[in-house]
């Protein structure tokens, strides 16, 4: 069994080979360019290689672990720490010999790689949460930008992403409406729900008609405003191709079962099946925990052991997710909400929130190892 280590950047790969006697069969570096894969490609074959381990430096990684798994070499992903740990004196060229090395040793974790569909998934849940937080910053601007120049207007709005809201704002300084008063712009308006929000703001909202911004700040308003509706309908077509996406994968039976904890949504359960990609990854919930950072820092000395904060390992996205859901879960579900106080009582409001987090992590994991829907009395 030949191993070869693999030491990536983002121009060269250094190759080094090692028989399974830890003897040198072949050094060499490539381009990290189609042709220098192809190249790399063929010397693993010809050298009999069953195992290449690299590291896992930025995504440069990716395109050399695709080319060698489809021709069925085991490729393990470590993190760069593992080497600063273990190696001294590290050289590309030497880095590449240690990973050959204790990968023949088999002393270095291998990181989690999913499918290809279910990377894309996780791509796609974490592009929206990018898009809804550009969205979100958006929103804050007109705030800031209405707020100084109209006062009253985000008061009445109160909600900038209703439909009441994003009509009175589009339509505001039009051409179109110049010869309509509200009341007549109202009318035009085929939503009777639309309509009666707006009425019922009319004290303010047809002040403001009756008086439209200067030329920069109506410029600035329309300019935010086509920012809006561009990450608006982007987050429809991510919504849409995370469906769509999510049918090619494995991950259709955990969804299903994840979304049955009251309060966790569609988009909340795809993010922690994606985000966990399997559940054989793990031993049990508190490791599936861990793995999400959701965990506390462990400090010990002389026989005691104290506790800190979270560790924070793992993907931003699958706590943010929980956490922003934790409020639904414990409006819907009386069992979150008994230990939600209880645990509020003892340690506090944003203590208890984390707690929650994480056993709502640990239910998805008992939940999907177990393949039953959730039940109050699920272990966490």
């Amino acid at each position: 069994m030949n191993v070869c280590g693999i030491d990536v950047h983002k121009i060269h790969l250094w190759v080094h080979i090692k028989d399974d006697k830890g003897n040198d069969v072949f050094a060499t570096t490539f381009r990290r360019n189609p042709k220098g894969l192809q190249s790399l490609k063929r010397l693993c074959q010809q050298n009999h290689v069953s195992k290449a381990i690299m590291e896992s430096t930025s995504t440069y990684w990716k395109p050399v672990y695709q080319i060698l798994d489809k021709v069925r070499i085991e490729c393990a992903v470590v993190n760069a720490y593992q080497l600063k740990v273990l190696g001294k004196h590290k050289t590309d060229d030497r880095d590449a010999e240690l990973l050959a090395t204790w990968g023949l040793l088999n002393v270095l974790n291998s990181s989690f790689i999913p499918s290809i569909e279910v990377h894309q998934l996780r791509e796609l849940v974490r592009t929206r949460v990018a898009t809804q937080n550009r969205k979100g910053a958006i929103i804050s601007r007109m705030k800031t930008m209405l707020e100084g120049s109209c006062p009253g207007v985000t008061e009445a709005l109160k909600n900038l992403n209703l439909l009441y809201a994003q009509l009175f704002l589009e339509s505001w300084g039009q051409q179109e409406r110049v010869n309509l008063t509200f009341e007549q712009w109202v009318d035009t308006i085929d939503d009777g729900r639309v309509r009666k929000g707006l009425i019922r703001r009319k004290s303010v909202l047809g002040y403001w008609w009756d008086h439209p911004l200067d030329k920069v700040q109506q410029y600035l308003l329309d300019y935010q405003m086509r920012q809006f509706q561009f990450y608006r309908d982007e987050l429809i077509m991510l919504e849409t191709l995370i469906g769509t996406t999510l049918d090619q994968t494995d991950l259709k039976m955990p969804v299903y079962l994840i979304k049955s904890i009251p309060g966790i949504g569609f988009l909340t359960a795809v993010t922690i099946a994606a985000e966990l990609g399997s559940v054989e990854r793990f031993n049990n919930g508190r490791e599936a925990a861990a793995s999400c950072g959701l965990t506390p820092k462990l400090k010990g000395s002389g026989g005691k052991t104290h506790t800190g904060r979270i560790t924070k390992h793992g993907p931003k996205s699958v706590r943010r997710a929980v956490y922003i859901a934790c409020k639904s879960v414990i409006r819907f579900s009386p069992s979150h909400n008994e230990f939600y106080q209880r645990i509020k009582r003892r340690r506090g409001g944003k203590r208890a929130l984390i707690a929650l987090c994480k056993k709502l992590i640990v239910q998805a994991w008992t939940m999907w190892s177990r393949r039953e829907l959730f039940k109050a009395n699920v272990a966490a």
